[in-house]
């Protein structure tokens, strides 16, 4: 495993178990400024083809999926198929996603694994279109859970509200 990587990993995550608070208590163009300093470090790690097992080809892939660019998400979705064939289990809903991210990033109507929610003008949350011939066994096949818990994750989101 790469220390290195695994050490923005957890930077990366950390910063994100609070997401709540984000724009109340967490100015957000400070996690703008760290999220592309950990997203340059990233790249230049998979530049020099460091990456070698699953487990760092699923780190690099969470990194790259909080960019704001449609080539990374699909760069972040390639590598989490390449944690998958190296074993790495954990990247298996992070492939979808990614994939879903990726999708919808590029202006496709639809996601494909229900993985992806956005806020309205009114802060309320709503999960993206996802597409009809997406079936709860494909997303179980992923780690995502069914639509009727994709829904319900929609209400308790908006719960506070």
């Amino acid at each position: 495993m790469l220390q290195r990587l695994k050490e923005i990993y957890e930077q990366d995550q950390q910063e994100r178990e609070n997401w709540e608070e984000w724009g109340k208590s967490i100015p957000l163009e400070e996690v703008k400024d760290r999220d592309a300093a950990r997203l340059k470090a990233t790249l230049a790690i998979i530049a020099n083809k460091d990456l070698v097992e699953g487990i760092d080809y699923y780190h690099a892939a969470m990194i790259l999926q909080h960019s704001l660019e449609v080539e990374h998400y699909k760069l972040a979705n390639e590598l989490c198929s390449k944690a998958i064939a190296l074993g790495e289990s954990k990247a298996k809903w992070l492939y979808a996603a990614t994939l879903d991210r990726y999708l919808l990033s590029r202006g496709d109507k639809f996601q494909k694994y229900g993985t992806q929610y956005k806020q309205n003008s009114k802060g309320f949350w709503k999960l993206c279109p996802i597409e009809d011939a997406t079936t709860d066994e494909m997303r179980a096949e992923f780690n995502v859970p069914s639509l009727k818990k994709l829904k319900a994750r929609e209400d308790n989101l908006n719960k506070s509200r």
